[in-house]
């Protein structure tokens, strides 16, 4: 399995590939099953759902200041 981008994902299952939304909320639902303990999965799962209807306005990019950066 692997994410591509926002809302495409590609997964790999012997003699079936599967592409798009099924392999998409797969993948989420692999990361959510290996995290421990059911408040984190909760908890994930409710960030991940506003960060989807939330999206950011902007690239999140960290620039250093010239003078810091030597």
């Amino acid at each position: 399995m692997a994410t591509i981008g926002r809302r495409a994902a590609v997964a790999k299952i012997p003699h079936v590939p599967v592409i798009e939304a099924p392999s998409d909320g797969g993948l989420v639902g692999l990361h959510l099953f290996y995290l421990v303990g059911f408040r984190n999965r909760i908890r994930v799962f409710i960030n991940w759902t506003w960060r989807y209807f939330d999206w950011p306005s902007g690239p999140r990019l960290i620039v250093a200041d010239a003078e810091t950066a030597r």
